[in-house]
């Protein structure tokens, strides 16, 4: 049987699915392809120094959530006030949920 590596494969996949490959493939030291072939031939991947960060990136993901938090309350404040006009606070408004709805497929990605 060879193993000579001449043939080119290639799939879509949606992009949470490509980050999540990426993230775990740099987390074990591979390239993206060198992970799938050792996902799909039931080669068993050491996860341990991933799930030791694990801890660390929900922390970091649940400050700057308190800190999105806190960004809202003043943007709420400073449209109650007038101080922001309509279209600067829609923007603002826009940025955040993209913000959070980013924050949410990462904190997805990790379980």
């Amino acid at each position: 049987m060879s193993h000579i590596k001449n043939i080119i494969f290639t799939m879509r996949v949606s992009k949470p699915l490509r980050n999540k490959i990426t993230i775990s493939a740099k987390s074990l030291n591979m390239t993206d392809s060198e992970y799938v072939i050792n996902a799909i031939s039931n080669t068993k991947l050491n996860y341990k120094p991933i799930r030791k960060d694990l801890a660390k990136v929900s922390l970091g993901i649940k400050k700057v959530g308190n800190n999105l938090n806190q960004i809202a309350h003043v943007l709420n404040i400073a449209n109650k006030e007038n101080t922001l006009g309509d279209i600067e606070y829609d923007k603002m408004l826009d940025i955040l949920l993209d913000i959070k709805l980013s924050i949410k497929d990462i904190g997805n990605e990790c379980h």
